[in-house]
């Protein structure tokens, strides 16, 4: 990791790596799925070339090999406050909150498209914006559902912050109990697991591999 202490790794759905280094403890482990406001360790000063107790975050642009760690910070890191910026964008439904300073030229910039495109999706006469307002995007955010198949009686959610493996279970779906079931898809944390909400669980993991029946569309 270069001398960087204790770190964590999160893979984020777009493959790329949020380091979090130099920590004075970790409190995750390898393949946990996480979420906003988990605790994933705490600030420290370990490693080499630390003068004090501090966070050292980046985005790499991979996660692999070697976690994308190559020895160069500006081959292999992203702006993270661009990235972040574009990155809860795509997740707010094709919502762009308006901040100070934001005007529809540069907001028609940022996304790819027009001022009279933006202008015509949200009903505006003028230019004028203002801090706090919703601009619609265009090609926003498509909701995905998950399908699980009427000829299983047994299912098995996991809670978001531990991994989605035997044990570790929080409770049991029944599909063939309701002919079906179907949830929207709320996130996907890795590959072959998605996030969803149920009535009896509340917000859960599940694995969907294909070789399970399960169907996303």
């Amino acid at each position: 990791m270069g001398g960087y202490g204790n770190v964590v790794v999160i893979q984020d759905k777009n493959n790329r790596a949020h380091v979090y280094a130099h920590l004075d403890s970790v409190a995750v482990k390898r393949g946990q799925a996480v979420g906003q406001g988990d605790i994933i360790g705490n600030q420290g000063a370990t490693g080499i070339r630390v003068t004090g107790s501090h966070l050292h975050y980046e985005v790499r642009k991979t996660s692999s090999p070697l976690l994308g760690w190559i020895d160069d910070p500006q081959a292999r890191t992203m702006d993270p406050t661009k990235y972040l910026e574009n990155y809860y964008a795509a997740e707010s439904n094709g919502v762009h909150i308006v901040k100070p300073g934001d005007t529809l030229w540069g907001i028609s910039q940022k996304y790819g498209t027009t001022v009279v495109v933006l202008k015509q999706l949200n009903g505006l006469k003028d230019d004028l914006i203002h801090p706090g307002d919703k601009i619609k995007l265009p090609g926003g955010k498509k909701t995905e559902t998950l399908y699980l198949p009427k000829s299983e009686s047994s299912w098995r959610v996991y809670p978001t912050n531990v991994a989605p493996v035997k044990g570790n279970e929080k409770g049991f779906l029944n599909p063939k109990k309701f002919g079906g079931l179907q949830y929207e898809v709320l996130g996907k944390p890795q590959a072959h697991v998605v996030t969803i909400k149920t009535q009896d669980f509340g917000k859960v993991n599940i694995y969907v591999h294909p070789s399970t029946g399960a169907i996303i569309k």
